[in-house]
């Protein structure tokens, strides 16, 4: 039975992990980890993940495979834990699957005994993920206190030193970042609500992760271009780790529609005005936000946008020249009618 775990254990570790949500059987999909950079998903890639997600969550949608493959799993491995067979990986398992579910106070309700088991404590990877789980279900159900406990154990419990086998450097240093992201955006967040006398208010601009202003050089908002100073603070994998937290904070969770947002603003920032538009105004229509920051760099961008093509020169002419002789055709033919029509009625 332990070989069996530590077999499992390896498995899990020989495949990239996401931020925030941890499952040793599951490889979650996100930008990969290389010797130079971390390298984000492809823009449509990402879109297919993210409405993947709200159709788990969507317990309304007819032929929903992916929540009937989720409802599977927990059910499967809710039986081994209900008859005492299950492993503290198997209960990992099912949290990473209830967050998926949006069945928060479920996966915080599992993963609090096993945290606390004094008789059978957590070391190492598999308390890493417990604490990364909890606190990510807190955090989403908006209890900011907790999930800064949880997620500041997780980040102690990661490996030290050299990675585990069949790990990289570069997979253990990319969880260090985005676990501190994670933590970051916690941060700003809360600090916003104290800002606000423990309110909540509606967004007025995106997730400050990087202290960059999206501006041009010139200081204003400008479609497809970011002043140098700015673009010097942005780190190099600024669009990995917004796509990574996305990934990791479902479409109906408060942080969703800003971060995906600050995406928008880092797409324009590289000179892709089309995609930069399109994610401000799914922003504003699907993700309802109505800040008017978003709403002059949405209409930037859209007057940035390339224009339709007009006909070539030569197929007007062709367009042109073939109209008129159909014209001709039918003027002809109109008097050749009329003539007939004479000549029967003439005595």
């Amino acid at each position: 039975m332990r070989c069996a775990a530590l077999f499992v254990l390896l498995l899990a570790w020989t495949a990239p992990l996401s931020a925030g949500v941890y499952s040793f059987t599951d490889k979650a999909l996100g930008p990969t980890p290389g010797p130079e950079s971390v390298q984000p998903l492809p823009l449509s890639t990402l879109k297919v993940a993210l409405s993947d997600q709200v159709d788990v969550r969507n317990p309304n949608k007819s032929d929903n495979a992916l929540r009937d493959q989720a409802l599977q799993r927990k059910a499967a491995l809710g039986a081994k834990i209900k008859a005492g067979t299950g492993t503290a990986e198997d209960k990992i398992d099912l949290s990473a699957v209830l967050i998926g579910l949006a069945e928060y106070q479920e996966a915080i309700q599992l993963l609090e005994p096993l945290i606390r088991d004094r008789e059978r404590p957590l070391r190492g990877v598999p308390a890493f993920m417990a604490h990364a789980n909890l606190g990510t279900a807190y955090q989403i159900v908006g209890e900011s206190d907790r999930a800064r406990t949880y997620l500041s154990l997780a980040r102690d419990y990661l490996p030290k030193g050299e990675p585990p086998a069949g790990w990289t450097k570069e997979q253990l240093a990319w969880i260090r970042e985005v676990e501190k992201q994670q933590l970051k955006l916690l941060g700003t967040r809360a600090k916003e609500l104290a800002d606000n006398n423990g309110k909540a208010r509606p967004a007025e601009a995106v997730d400050d992760l990087f202290g960059v202003r999206f501006v041009g050089e010139i200081g204003n908002y400008e479609a497809g271009t970011l002043a140098a100073a700015e673009r010097a603070k942005l780190p190099g994998n600024a669009m990995a780790i917004t796509q990574q937290l996305l990934l990791w904070l479902p479409a109906d969770s408060q942080y969703d529609a800003r971060l995906f947002w600050l995406l928008g603003e880092l797409l324009n920032a590289q000179g892709d005005v089309v995609a930069a538009h399109d994610v401000l105004d799914r922003c504003s229509w699907d993700r309802a936000l109505n800040a008017a920051q978003l709403r002059e760099h949405r209409q930037i961008l859209q007057d940035a946008l390339p224009k339709p093509a007009s006909w070539l020169p030569e197929t007007r002419k062709l367009v042109i020249v073939g109209a008129s002789v159909v014209l001709a055709v039918l003027f002809l033919g109109y008097f050749q009618v009329r003539e007939i029509v004479r000549r029967r009625q003439a005595p």
